[in-house]
């Protein structure tokens, strides 16, 4: 089973937490796995732009755009390596914190649901 949860205008946290229904959704570090994804929708040129991390997946945009979200998501996860931690066992003020320290503002994160 997927949960989203939207973190900003295009940026979708996804999470990972059973693969039948009705599982728990607790589950050991070894079993979750949470993603970044970032959503491009300005592009006008026509080029599909898809780029893969081994946590996050970016779709869409501008050249410009893509190149951001690519900036943006690297900087995401030196931040976890440098805080010793995984994408899938922060805490919602953990991620607003790192988004923060990368240079993205609170307009930009939605609160939690």
């Amino acid at each position: 089973m997927r949960q989203a949860t939207e973190i900003g205008p295009g940026v979708w946290r996804l999470g990972t937490w059973g693969k039948h229904p009705g599982e728990s959704m607790v589950q050991s570090n070894e079993q979750r796995k949470a993603w970044l994804l970032g959503i491009g929708r300005d592009n006008a040129d026509g080029h599909v732009r898809v780029t893969r991390g081994e946590n996050y997946r970016l779709l869409g945009g501008s050249e410009e755009t893509h190149e951001v979200m690519q900036e943006k998501a690297v900087k995401f996860n030196e931040k976890l390596r440098e805080r010793g931690q995984h994408l899938e066992d922060i805490s919602h003020d953990e991620f607003r914190d790192i988004a923060h320290d990368i240079g993205l503002t609170d307009k930009h994160i939605l609160p939690p649901s």
